[in-house]
């Protein structure tokens, strides 16, 4: 899409890209989220000291593919 100086848009055709192949196992997700939100809440509900954050990510390591990717930030 673009647009022309005196405002008129001109919608260009799109073309086809890569396929995408999500890999993301969503039962591990939950599990992973869950264990994260625990460890948070064991801290009196509060961010992690001095704000940090938490991030995890799974991949398995013979194919690469993500399995789980979950992250929380401290304030």
């Amino acid at each position: 899409m673009r647009t022309q100086p005196d405002g008129s848009v001109i919608t260009d055709e799109g073309r086809r890209g890569n396929d995408l192949r999500l890999t993301i196992d969503m039962r591990l997700q939950q599990d992973v989220t869950d264990l994260v939100s625990d460890v948070l809440h064991s801290y009196g509900g509060h961010v992690f000291p001095d704000g940090r954050d938490a991030y995890v990510v799974m991949i398995e390591p013979s194919t690469g593919d993500i399995l789980s990717l979950v992250g929380i930030t401290g304030i």
